[in-house]
């Protein structure tokens, strides 16, 4: 894994409490599993944990006009991915 991967995982793991995965498309399935299975256990829980990973809520918002979740989960998982690679980005270059 690369050093943006690798940093998108470890806030993932911390926001979604993800398994140690090998690669990114693993990372992936496994956000996109808890963010359908907060869709239909725990709504509240993930609104948290999009607040937390600071997903721009106005876009997760439209998503909502959708019913099913499990049509939803993989736009939501894509907004969750895209701000952790914002995230991810800003640490490295704070780094250098």
């Amino acid at each position: 894994m690369n050093d943006e991967n690798q940093i998108i995982f470890q806030l993932a793991k911390n926001s979604l409490d993800l398994s140690e995965q090998a690669d990114f498309e693993q990372v992936k399935a496994e956000i996109e599993s808890k963010v359908i299975w907060f869709l239909l256990h725990d709504l509240e829980k993930l609104w948290q944990i999009l607040y937390q990973i600071d997903v721009n809520e106005a876009k997760v918002k439209l998503l909502f006009h959708q019913n099913d979740p499990k049509l939803i989960a993989p736009s939501i998982t894509d907004l969750i991915i895209e701000r952790l690679k914002q995230k991810a980005k800003s640490r490295i270059e704070y780094r250098r």
